[in-house]
C-alpha cells in the first residue's frame, strides 16, 4: 500500500480551515483595492493575485494533508469555506471597516469647523 489510510474527518478540518485562510486573502485583496481607491485595475490585479495564492493554498495543503488526491468534495469544501467566510466574517470585517472609516472622518470634520 503506497500510502496510509486518510482520515477524512481531518482531511475536511484542514481543507475548511484553508479555505477561510483562502477567504481572508480575499478579504486582504478587497481592502488594498479600497486603498488604491476603487480602481478598476487594481480591483483585477488584486483579484488575479488572491486567486493565484488561493489555488496554489489549496494545492499545498491537498498534497500535504490529502497526498495530492485531488478529488472533488476537497474542492468543493475548500469553495464553500471561502463563501462561508466572505459572508459571515466578510460582512463582519465590511461593518468594523466602515465604523472605523465614520470615525476617522468624524474627526476630519469636527477639525475643519474649528
Amino acid at each position: 500500500m503506497l500510502y496510509p489510510t486518510l482520515s477524512q474527518p481531518i482531511v475536511f478540518l484542514c481543507l475548511s480551515l484553508t479555505g477561510l485562510a483562502g477567504g481572508i486573502i480575499y478579504e486582504c485583496g478587497t481592502i488594498l483595492t479600497k486603498l488604491f481607491d476603487s480602481s478598476k485595475i487594481a480591483k483585477q490585479i488584486f483579484l488575479f493575485i488572491s486567486t493565484i495564492l488561493c489555488g496554489f493554498l489549496f494545492f499545498l495543503v491537498n498534497l500535504a494533508i490529502n497526498y495530492g488526491q485531488f478529488r472533488s468534495y476537497a474542492v468543493f469544501t475548500f469553495i464553500g469555506s471561502i463563501i462561508l467566510e466572505r459572508i459571515t466574517l466578510g460582512n463582519f470585517f465590511a461593518f468594523l471597516g466602515q465604523k472605523c472609516y465614520n470615525a476617522i472622518n468624524g474627526r476630519k470634520q469636527k477639525k475643519k469647523t474649528h
